[in-house]
C-alpha cells in the first residue's frame, strides 16, 4: 500500500507540472534573455563596429523591457557626480539644507535613484538654460522644489543649487597622504567640488 501510495503522489505531482512544450518555450525564453542582456553589456561604448551592430540589432528590446542603457557606468574614465544642494528657508528665519545624493541613505539603492535624478535634473537645468537663458525654467527643478516644500512644513521658499563632485587626481591624493601620513577626505568641498553654480529660489504655497 505504501509503494502505491507514492506512485499516486508522484504521479500526482507530474500531473500539476509544467508540460515539456513550455518547460523548452521557457528555457529558450530566458536563454534569450540573458544572451541579450550580455550583448547589451558587451556593445557598451567604448566597443568595436562588431559589438555596437550587435547591440543596435535589438534596440527594440532593450526599449520594450527598458534597458536602454550602457552597463559601462564607469568606464574608460568615471564622469563629475552632479550633488544637487537645496536650501530651504522658513517663516521664522531658520534655514536647512537638503543634499541629493545623500550619501547616509538607506537602503544603498536609494542612493542609485538620487544619483540618477541629481543626473537627470542638472540634463534638465542645462537644457533650459540653453533653451531659454533662465536655468530656474527647469521643470524639474520647479518640481524639486515644489515636493520639498510640501515636505517641509513652515517653509516659504527653496533656492536650488548644482555642483559637481570632481574626481579626484590620483597625484594630488599621493602628495597630500605623503605630506600628512593620511588619506584627505574626497567628500571636502574646498578641494573635490566645483564652484556651485546657481539654478534658482522657488516660493513655497505656505497657505
Amino acid at each position: 500500500m505504501d509503494q502505491l501510495d507514492t506512485r499516486k503522489a508522484e504521479s500526482a505531482g507530474e500531473s500539476t507540472g509544467w508540460p515539456p512544450w513550455l518547460r523548452v518555450v521557457a528555457t529558450i525564453a530566458i536563454v534569450s534573455h540573458a544572451a541579450l542582456i550580455w550583448i547589451a553589456a558587451w556593445g557598451g561604448s567604448p566597443a568595436s563596429r562588431l559589438e555596437m551592430s550587435w547591440r543596435d540589432g535589438f534596440r527594440w528590446y532593450y526599449g520594450l523591457i527598458d534597458q536602454g542603457y550602457t552597463y559601462r557606468y564607469y568606464a574608460p574614465e568615471p564622469p563629475p557626480t552632479p550633488v544637487l544642494r537645496a536650501v530651504i528657508k522658513y517663516k521664522d528665519g531658520k534655514t536647512e539644507e537638503v543634499r541629493i545624493p545623500n550619501r547616509d541613505i538607506q537602503p544603498r539603492m536609494l542612493y542609485q535613484r538620487q544619483l540618477a535624478l541629481a543626473n537627470h535634473l542638472l540634463n534638465d537645468v542645462e537644457a533650459a538654460r540653453a533653451g531659454t537663458g533662465d536655468a530656474s525654467r527647469s521643470r524639474w527643478a520647479q518640481s524639486y522644489a515644489k515636493h520639498l516644500g510640501k515636505t517641509h512644513p513652515g517653509a516659504v521658499s527653496v533656492a536650488l543649487s548644482v555642483e559637481m563632485h570632481l574626481i579626484p587626481d590620483p597625484n594630488e591624493i599621493r602628495r597630500q597622504i605623503d605630506a600628512t601620513g593620511k588619506a584627505p577626505d574626497l567628500d571636502d568641498p574646498n578641494q573635490f567640488y566645483s564652484v556651485p553654480e546657481r539654478i534658482g529660489e522657488f516660493p513655497c504655497d505656505v497657505s
